[in-house]
């Protein structure tokens, strides 16, 4: 059934450059373009101190927020992240606002 669903989609995407293909694809999966170029990736979160909607560029992957999303532990899928980076991707809390809220104590 994969194989068939594969090759059903290569026929789809005939004639299609395939850097074209994979910039529609990532459009319906709702992606940003960059994820596909760069193995850096816009994080969008609202803070839960402040209300405010704050937007991170991270050095991530899209395949290290899936690992993420499916249960791993967040400092092992990454580790090259600040503890700063990975609060923000937890819970959209910036490294200002932490020392605003909650001080340095």
């Amino acid at each position: 059934m994969r194989l068939s669903g594969l090759l059903y989609a290569f026929n789809l995407l005939d004639g299609i450059q395939p850097t074209r293909a994979l910039e529609l694809l990532l459009k319906k999966l709702d992606l940003p373009l960059e994820s596909l170029y760069y193995n850096r990736m816009r994080i969008t979160k609202t803070s839960p101190f402040s209300g405010r909607t704050n937007t991170m560029e991270l050095p991530i992957t899209l395949q290290q927020i899936k690992r993420w999303e499916r249960g791993e532990c967040i400092q092992n899928v990454f580790p090259e992240l600040t503890p700063g980076q990975r609060e923000f991707i937890l819970t959209g809390i910036t490294d200002e606002e932490w020392a605003e809220h909650i001080g340095d104590d």
